[in-house]
């Protein structure tokens, strides 16, 4: 049976954990953090269970059919909707309602805010480096 590596998960998956590293990583550069070579330096540090556990929570946010139109309307793609559901479900201060502005049609705002409401929904989940170096999800 095949080991799940970080480059088998679906791009809204990458992207959730992505989020989290940023928001773990005390030597994160100030730029762009996918394109400073930390995501390449920490992702192979996962441990399986961390990405399995990844995988099912976004994969069951995604299948939630009312989600999956949420983020149509909100015009997000699945990297942006992966990043949210990282910083929205933690409570960051940020994430789908920072998607939305004054300007945004109602329609939009109402879809930001429903994602964000049931990202909160689905508690918080901490990233954290195991006795032996590995990253997990709590």
């Amino acid at each position: 049976m095949k080991t799940l590596t970080f480059a088998d998960l679906t791009p809204f998956a990458r992207a959730y954990l992505i989020c989290a590293l940023w928001t773990f990583d005390d030597e994160a550069p100030s730029g762009d953090f996918e394109t400073s070579g930390r995501v390449e330096e920490l992702s192979p540090l996962f441990h399986e269970g961390a990405l399995e556990s990844a995988a099912n929570d976004c994969a069951a946010f995604m299948r939630d059919p009312r989600n999956a139109a949420r983020i149509e309307t909100a015009g997000l793609n699945e990297e942006q909707a992966g990043h949210d559901f990282w910083l929205s479900r933690n409570g960051h201060g940020s994430g789908f309602f920072d998607r939305c502005d004054h300007n945004s049609p109602d329609t939009v705002a109402k879809a930001c805010n429903e994602l964000q409401a049931d990202a909160r929904g689905w508690g918080e989940s901490d990233l954290y480096r195991g006795d032996d170096g590995l990253l997990y999800l709590s």
